[in-house]
């Protein structure tokens, strides 16, 4: 997993958009971690900034230097695949709403504040936001009582798996979450649900994802609950591994609380393994029928589901609605609609 889901959107929406911007002059301003090799495409300039892990100077930049550059480079239209933007070029400004996160945190610190206000600013003073997903749209038009007309709908594309694999020495039963450790990402339920079920699953529970601060929290709940044998923390993993781990799953889960999208149910997908989802909103909007459900705040729910896949459940019709189901998504769509926006916008 070598960039974070938002970074590699990013990168997969800039492939696909420069060749559909014909007529316009493409100026690209991008953090310093930025791969700039990995866009491919006709643009006038890359500029790249410093200070990521300093979110202060990030701030100052994004809402102080950025201005100056866009206004030096006489831009029409700033278009953004993250939430990020200047609030003195709002008006200019087209920003992307991943998720509605940081108004769910239980930390509200000057950052989370920061957010919240470019949230409130794209509901209110850009001209277009794009959200991708109809569930992100109403929440935020419930949220701020503003017209939803302004809010585009613009879904993810596929997400591009790597064509190696790489030798994983697992066990060859084993259920798979990938991602990282967040509160939300309910990890803590999902091994509560497998240690129910411990002495008559014989399967691995495979946790795999960056080493984090709340990864020695989780091990130590697996050992008081006697299942930390039964439990593997592969850390970081390649795009490489990543596929092999995907492709050998007995069935990947991903019981979160709240997400905007959900790139692991089209990973899961796109490779034909079963994938069991929280029972929300936003996993029925992009997962179709291809997914199993289960009430993420149940442990007996997941132990059940656990149970099931263990004994040979008919998973066959969900895989094949998976398959079906992951043609809705395409970066050449997604690229489609933004460049339909940001040409109409322009042209204003």
């Amino acid at each position: 997993m070598g960039h974070d889901s938002q970074e590699r959107c990013a990168i997969d929406t800039l492939n696909a958009l420069l060749p559909k911007l014909i007529g316009h002059t493409v100026d690209i301003v991008a953090p310093r971690h930025f791969p700039k090799g990995s866009v491919v495409g006709s643009y006038r300039s890359f500029h790249q900034y410093s200070g990521l892990s300093n979110k202060l100077y990030v701030v100052f930049f994004v809402q102080v230097v950025l201005p100056f550059i866009m206004l030096r480079r006489n831009s029409k239209v700033i278009y953004s695949p993250v939430t990020s933007f200047s609030v003195i070029c709002a008006k200019k400004s087209i920003p992307t709403i991943h998720d509605l996160d940081y108004l769910h945190s239980k930390k509200q610190g000057w950052a989370e504040k920061y957010i919240k206000m470019l949230y409130r600013y794209s509901a209110i003073v850009t001209p277009y936001t794009f959200v991708i997903s109809e569930t992100i749209k109403k929440e935020i038009v419930d949220m701020y009582h503003v017209t939803a007309d302004k809010f585009v709908v613009i879904h993810n594309g596929l997400p591009a798996l790597s064509n190696e694999e790489t030798a994983i020495g697992l066990p060859e039963r084993y259920f798979l979450y990938i991602g990282i450790y967040r509160p939300r990402k309910n990890i803590e339920f999902m091994i509560k649900a497998f240690s129910a079920v411990k002495d008559t699953v014989p399967y691995m529970l495979v946790l795999a994802g960056s080493v984090q601060k709340e990864e020695v929290h989780l091990r130590v709940l697996a050992r008081s609950l006697g299942c930390n044998d039964r439990i593997i923390f592969t850390g970081y993993v390649s795009d490489e591994k990543k596929v092999s781990l995907l492709k050998h799953a007995s069935a990947v889960i991903f019981p979160s609380l709240y997400e905007g999208f959900g790139i692991p149910i089209l990973e899961a997908q796109i490779v034909g393994v079963p994938i069991v989802l929280s029972d929300i909103p936003v996993f029925h909007e992009i997962a179709g029928n291809g997914a199993l459900f289960i009430d993420p705040t149940d442990t007996a729910s997941l132990s059940k589901m656990y149970n099931e896949l263990a004994l040979g459940m008919d998973i066959s019709t969900v895989v094949e609605n998976g398959k079906n189901n992951i043609k809705r998504f395409s970066w050449n769509n997604t690229a489609d609609s933004i460049s339909y926006k940001i040409n109409e916008y322009g042209t204003k």
